[in-house]
C-alpha cells in the first residue's frame, strides 16, 4: 500500500464521517418542530472526538422566546450527547407571516 492511498483513504473516511456528521445535525435540529431550517452550518473538528459545532436555527418570530431559548438549549444538549461535541445554536427569527419574507 502506498503512502498516497493511505493518505486517500484518510481523506475518504473523513469526508463520510463528516457527511455523517452533518446528517445527523440536520435531523437532530429539525426533529423538533420549533426549527424551521437551518443554514451556516460550521464543523470544526480537533482530533479524535474533539468537534465544535456552530448552527444557525430558524424559528417563528412570533412564538415565545423564553420557550424558544429553552428548545434551543435541548437541541445543544442533542447534539452534544448524540455527536459528542460542543454545539453552539444561533437563533435566527423568521417572520412566517410576512409576504415580504415568505417570497425571499
Amino acid at each position: 500500500m502506498s503512502v498516497t492511498y493511505v493518505c486517500n483513504l484518510f481523506s475518504d473516511i473523513f469526508v463520510i464521517n463528516l457527511w455523517y456528521k452533518v446528517e445527523n445535525i440536520e435531523k437532530t435540529i429539525t426533529a423538533h418542530k420549533e426549527a424551521l431550517g437551518i443554514h451556516d452550518l460550521i464543523v470544526h473538528n480537533y482530533g479524535h472526538m474533539k468537534n465544535i459545532i456552530s448552527v444557525h436555527v430558524e424559528v417563528d418570530s412570533s412564538r415565545d422566546l423564553n420557550v424558544i431559548h429553552d428548545k434551543i438549549d435541548l437541541m445543544e444538549r442533542e447534539l452534544s450527547s448524540k455527536i459528542d461535541c460542543t454545539a453552539t445554536i444561533h437563533t435566527d427569527p423568521v417572520a412566517v407571516n410576512d409576504e415580504r419574507v415568505i417570497h425571499l
